[in-house]
């Protein structure tokens, strides 16, 4: 689709604030929703400047509106329209014309029922091309129905590693790469992550972790667990580190994990109302904390946003310890694994060993384990689907499963 997105004269970057582009096909009435202007790099975190409104005329939208955008007027940041992008009346071939309005501010609660929605087309910005042409717009499929879900094979794992730690880019990474595995690298700013280059990644580390086609989860701006006590400023934590991602290309998270394993029941909804998909905990309660140990999780019963940790790695595992948690990827059940630096200086009690980790990774690989980051889940259950009683599952486990030592 040669859809063309033209940067206007000047080219200044617009502050990053949940922008989102949305259109109609005058020949189908169907919405197509752009999800992300950030993946190339037009919109970064440069300063928010709430200015005069900037109505539907100045954005170049000609001819009726969707209801989805009736009698909104959005704010000026930065000239949006003006300096960053304009949006121009693209036209297809082959087709109609794709009116396209910017949205600034529209909480992604909002857009997500049309992005899921199995009618809508839904397009994508694409790079420009080796000659220079673009950003494009591509068209990308719907989302997963249903009936359409890969079935759960036996020996899925995650990978997830926790914290920033500069062991992901230099240890890390290249196992990853070198066996094919898929992984998410939470991140967060928290302990000495904005002075200590020596344990901590850099944001530049991080951005290729995303080109390489990492995943790349939220972990709050200050490791900050989500309590009572702490949720009124757990959006802004949030948010935080979803706008420093966006200032170096990398698109809104989707999947989140508790930091210091700290859980409160109203925290759910605060995720889901900042758009994520999956949250990932560690195997408390379940388990004790230091054991390491936890359980796999079960689609269907287990809530998308109370994923477990079938294990969390700790300085004393040893390969059995992480053949006892992936044992338990078989029946329908996908074991998530947690990991820390390896090695993690700074946090010795998470501490994986770099000899250990290439021997879990090698032990994997020969075995047959798939190996995918949170986000990937979604090929294989429908996360819109959430138990009515989230901690039923839990509170089973508590009572029924036996103790196991984590040494």
């Amino acid at each position: 689709m040669d859809h063309i997105l033209s940067r206007a004269a000047g080219g200044r970057a617009a502050a990053y604030i949940a922008v989102a582009i949305t259109a109609l096909s005058a020949a189908q009435a169907q919405p197509v929703i752009v999800t992300s202007l950030t993946e190339v790099g037009l919109v970064t975190s440069h300063g928010m400047a709430a200015q005069r409104p900037v109505h539907r005329d100045r954005l170049g939208f000609t001819g009726e509106p969707s209801e989805f955008v009736r009698d909104k007027s959005f704010t000026d940041v930065n000239g949006l329209c003006d300096a960053l992008v304009r949006v121009t009346r693209a036209t297809r071939k082959d087709g109609p014309a794709l009116e396209l309005v910017v949205f600034k501010d529209l909480p992604r609660k909002a857009i997500e029922p049309r992005i899921q929605d199995p009618g809508a087309t839904r397009l994508q910005l694409m790079a420009p091309d080796a000659r220079g042409i673009g950003p494009r717009f591509t068209e990308i499929p719907p989302p997963q129905s249903q009936s359409r879900l890969e079935s759960i094979p036996d020996k899925l794992v995650v990978l997830t590693f926790d914290d920033a730690k500069a062991s992901h880019y230099t240890v890390v990474r290249p196992l990853l790469k070198k066996y094919g595995f898929g992984a998410t690298f939470f991140i967060t700013e928290g302990f000495t992550f904005r002075t200590n280059k020596e344990d901590y990644l850099t944001w530049d580390q991080i951005s290729e972790l995303h080109r390489d086609g990492f995943e790349i989860g939220n972990h709050t701006r200050d490791h900050m667990g989500a309590s009572k006590a702490n949720l009124p400023r757990l959006k802004e934590q949030v948010e935080a580190i979803n706008a420093q991602l966006a200032a170096h290309g990398v698109p809104p998270p989707v999947s989140f994990a508790y930091p210091g394993n700290a859980i409160d029941p109203s925290g759910l909804v605060i995720l889901e109302e900042l758009g994520f998909r999956f949250a990932r905990r560690g195997g408390a309660p379940e388990y004790p904390y230091e054991e390491g140990n936890g359980a796999a999780y079960e689609p269907g019963r287990d809530h998308p946003l109370l994923l477990p940790s079938a294990g969390d790695a700790r300085p004393f595992w040893t390969l059995e310890s992480l053949k006892r948690a992936t044992s338990q990827a078989k029946n329908g059940r996908i074991a998530i694994l947690q990991f820390h630096g390896a090695p993690d200086l700074e946090h010795p009690w998470v501490h994986t060993p770099r000899e250990r980790f290439e021997e879990y990774m090698k032990y994997l690989h020969d075995e047959g384990f798939k190996a995918i980051a949170v986000r990937d889940l979604a090929k294989y259950v429908d996360w819109r689907h959430k138990p009515d009683d989230p901690w039923m599952i839990i509170e089973q486990r508590k009572s029924g499963l036996p103790r196991q030592p984590g040494r």
